[in-house]
């Protein structure tokens, strides 16, 4: 007999836990079989009867394989395959490889019922209406005529850079034939065996009274200097010189290259070419090169009529032994250049012929805005430097040579690139004899390089293959499950997940079988309201906490009807969530722990869930919401109310607050209430919170309060409190106490401290405690935290601190605490001490010294007058010791440390 219909969601989540996939079970909901019993048996039987809920035109087809819900089944059996007839419809539709389009609101033929029912219905995305198809002609049409306009423009463009690069070329043709008649006439007056910076010196001179000389010199500073045209280049040179205070230079001219040594300085400036401007860079002498230093009279094998040919074997010498395969530098030569440029333009212009027939832009090699030479691999005539391998382009190098000069670094060009391997071994190898190496006074000891990785933990790396294996929907490794892992092994890949920001609705989903008990999603960036769709499915969940979660909004926390079970519930930060979250509340019987924390609750929206809260309700922090005093009297419908927290709110009375009986903890710091509003406290308080309230007056709350039985109190304002209002709290049994900047409270409030005998916790930093203070803090036994921070205590203290064996915290910073307090053994029977700050104290290295513990495990020495070697002393005598501080000290001497 099937049970009753259930909630929709506890059958998706029943079904789930017990192994069907999700999607299974919508399909048993959508036909009707809103029972798990009834679900499970259909899901079993291989889905009779499933009916498809949507209409129109269907695309019918033939898979060749069993349905993939059968597949997934392990529970039901493959389909057993009839014979069927072929008939002239089924032959005729099988020999086509298209698709079969048929509309189901027609009836069928009856032979064709059989075939229908064992084929899968996919419904047809490529049916388009008519507007449809419009649209998508239009589209297509508007491609074409952006794809024609952008190809003319390209094609205008490419014409307008032949034009200027024809205008270039012409242009550095004149000027490389002025250039070239002028050295002709060089050539044939000077003899070959003269230098660059002689042979110019018999050039007509130029008629300038100035030179303007712009050095550069080896730090790659730039200096102008100006002198007489007829001043010798001596003076230049001695100038240049002492700048670098080094004779082993050279100057070199750019363009046209030429080089300066001390044997041009009895030429004059206007003999040497540099007037009436000129740019100088200076380089130290490298050793004899090969080609560095060829003559300007030499002729290069290009001149000499050796060619291609002496160009062929260079590159090959190059290529064979070790060098950078790049073409040497070859002269210019105007007819050869023409030629190359000729064909390079005709044949530009046939491609642009070409492009305006086709009328498309993008049959060629490569996409418009490229140049057009990177293309093929023939000539590469726009890659300077390398070699055509397919016969042309070689010479492409100096098609603009002579004009403009070569940017970056002056001396980075290889001037080794046509001299043998070998010669240049011979060369270096003979400088290195000349020269030899200097042998250093100081060996260099060059330690072994020791390659470390991290290694990734077996925990990590199953890690990061679960998260892989959840995110990536990959149907080979498919991992839509975590059935059979304990919850502790679920919360840690959760964590993962977490940290990685991986965790997503459909990863969330796989973690259903767990039975997750808590879900802990604080702070995390993509907590949506989807993916809460995702976490009503954790039924067994009783503690969800979403603080500071700015995403999430009403909407979200409405679909978390079925988390019956849920006991602590944390909204802390989520400011986008309204009174509709408080809807929900009503609907978790079991919940004792609401925290609304910086919500946009309103005051009217609390008081009208009052009476629906579950009476399990045991703590509740409205902090930082807009409530005020009038809500105290509603609260008495929460008879189990345990903690209220109303800490920055807008609460200025405490009337109500006696009505409840239950109440242990209350905090009302940073709000406006009265001295007299204190009053109204219960006597079952065990906390209350009353600090930074401004409108109270210390000693008269304490004396109001001094019946309470309290354990933990944060005073109220530091202002008025002094050493008479600690009397009334004398007897209290509290267990810490912090009196940090109480600037009024001394040596006499002391009095009445140490007679609080249960503290634990004892914070007297900024206070006007000394010596004779401390003595009446001698019967604490069971302090274990104590801070003395920028108080007149000395060494005389180290007696009561004795005392206090049970010490795992002890802070003396910027006291007169001296070496003397270590020497006398004050901390020797604390034996849990753990953390120790002496810092801006006057220790040294002699009291430090005496520090033994196994349980110390940080000290901070900042501004102290220790030494650095003190670290590897307090580590050997702490085992334990993880970290030591020693920043801004003062290391003193011997003397003064005695």
């Amino acid at each position: 007999m099937d049970s009753q219909p259930q909630n929709v969601d506890d059958v998706l989540v029943c079904l789930m836990s017990m192994g069907f996939s999700f999607e299974d079970g919508q399909e048993a909901v959508q036909n009707g079989y809103l029972s798990v019993e009834r679900a499970v048996e259909w899901i079993l039987a291989g889905k009779p009867g499933q009916r498809s809920s949507t209409s129109g035109p269907r695309l019918q087809l033939r898979p060749a394989q069993p349905a993939l819900e059968n597949n997934s089944n392990p529970f039901v059996n493959p389909p057993i395959p009839t014979p069927t007839i072929p008939n002239s419809a089924s032959t005729a539709s099988t020999n086509q490889n298209t698709p079969v389009v048929v509309d189901q609101s027609k009836p069928l033929k009856s032979n064709q019922d059989s075939e229908d029912s064992q084929s899968e219905t996919v419904i047809s995305r490529l049916h388009l209406s008519e507007n449809q198809k419009k649209v998508r002609d239009d589209f297509e049409a508007k491609r074409r005529k952006e794809a024609r306009d952008d190809a003319l423009k390209e094609k205008q463009r490419r014409k307008r850079d032949h034009e200027r690069v024809l205008k270039e070329i012409a242009e550095d043709r004149e000027k490389k034939k002025i250039s070239g008649h002028q050295s002709d006439s060089v050539s044939t007056t000077e003899p070959k065996d003269l230098t660059p910076s002689a042979s110019a010196g018999a050039r007509p001179k130029m008629s300038s009274d100035s030179c303007q000389l712009q050095l550069r010199m080896l730090a790659g500073d730039v200096v102008k200097q100006s002198y007489p045209a007829q001043e010798p280049f001596q003076t230049v040179w001695d100038f240049v010189t002492r700048k670098c205070g080094s004779q082993d230079i050279v100057l070199i001219q750019p363009f046209p290259h030429r080089e300066f040594t001390a044997t041009d300085s009895r030429l004059t400036l206007l003999d040497l070419q540099l007037v009436p401007s000129a740019s100088l860079m200076v380089k130290r002498k490298d050793g004899p090169t090969g080609a560095g230093q060829q003559s300007a009279g030499q002729s290069t094998p290009w001149q000499s009529g050796q060619g291609q040919q002496a160009v062929g074997r260079q590159v090959q010498q190059a290529a064979g032994q070790g060098h950078r395969f790049q073409l040497p530098y070859i002269p210019p030569n105007p007819g050869v250049q023409q030629r190359h440029d000729e064909e390079d333009i005709a044949v530009d212009d046939e491609e642009d012929d070409d492009d305006e027939e086709v009328g498309y832009p993008f049959h060629q090699g490569m996409p418009p805005g490229f140049p057009a030479g990177i293309g093929g691999l023939g000539g590469l005539p726009g890659l300077p430097g390398m070699i055509g391998l397919g016969g042309g382009g070689g010479l492409q190098q100096g098609a603009f040579e002579g004009v403009g000069q070569r940017l970056g670094y002056p001396h980075a060009e290889d001037v080794h690139h046509n001299v043998p391997a070998g010669q240049l071994a011979a060369e270096k190898a003979r400088e290195r004899f000349a020269k030899p190496v200097p042998v250093a006074d100081r060996q260099e000891v060059v330690l072994p390089v020791t390659l470390t990785y991290d290694v990734h933990s077996l925990t990590q790396l199953c890690m990061n293959h679960i998260a892989q294996r959840l995110t990536q929907n990959d149907p080979r490794h498919p991992l839509s499950s975590l059935s059979g892992i304990s919850e502790d092994v679920a919360q840690k890949i959760l964590l993962y997940l977490l940290k990685e920001k991986l965790l997503r609705p459909r990863v969330l989903n796989a973690f259903i079988p767990c039975f997750l008990r808590k879900l802990i999603l604080d702070c995390y960036s993509y907590a949506t309201n989807e993916l809460l769709h995702a976490v009503r499915y954790h039924c067994q969940l009783q503690t969800l906490s979403l603080k500071s979660c700015g995403l999430i909004t009403d909407a979200g926390i409405l679909e978390l009807t079925s988390l019956k079970r849920l006991k602590h519930l944390n909204f802390s930060g989520c400011r986008q969530l309204t009174d509709k979250c408080l809807e929900i509340v009503t609907e978790m019987p079991c919940l004792t722990s609401l925290n609304l924390d910086g919500t946009g609750v309103t005051e009217a929206g609390i008081i009208g869930i009052i009476p629906r809260l579950p009476h399990t309700l045991q703590v509740l922090n409205l902090n930082r919401t807009g409530v005020s005093e009038k809500l105290l009297v509603h609260l008495k419908d929460l008879e189990n109310l345990k903690v209220l927290c109303l800490e920055y709110t807008k609460i200025s009375g405490l009337s109500g607050v006696e009505q409840l009986k239950h109440l242990d903890t209350l905090d009302v710091s940073q709000t406006n209430i009265v001295t007299e509003s204190l009053l109204c406290l219960g006597d079952n308080l065990t906390y209350l919170g009353i600090a930074n309230t401004e409108r109270v007056n210390g000693d008269l709350a304490l004396q109001y309060i001094q019946k309470l039985s309290l354990r933990s109190l944060s005073l109220p304002s530091r202002l008025s409190t002094t050493d008479s209002g600690l009397q009334f709290i004398s007897h209290m049994p509290l267990t810490e106490l912090d009196l940090t900047n109480f600037i009024n409270v001394g040596d006499e409030g002391m009095r009445h401290v140490g007679k609080i005998k249960t503290l634990k916790k004892l914070l007297l930093g900024n206070t006007k405690i000394s010596d004779e203070g401390m003595k009446h803090l001698k019967d604490l036994k069971e302090v274990q935290i104590l801070y003395l921070d920028r108080t007149l205590v000395t060494d005389a203290c180290s007696e009561i601190i004795r005392n206090f064996q049970g010490l795992v915290e002890l802070s003396l910073a910027s006291t007169g605490i001296t070496s003397q307090f270590l020497c006398n053994g004050a901390l020797d029977k604390c034996l849990d001490l753990s953390k120790l700050n002496l810092c801006r104290t006057l220790v040294s290295n002699k009291g430090v010294s005496c520090l033994k513990s196994e349980s110390l495990s940080l000290i901070n020495l900042d501004g102290t007058h220790v030494k650095p070697s003190i670290v590897e002393i307090l580590h050997s005598q702490c085992p334990n010791l993880r970290k030591v501080t020693t920043a801004n000290i003062v290391p003193t001497t011997s003397d003064e440390e005695d």
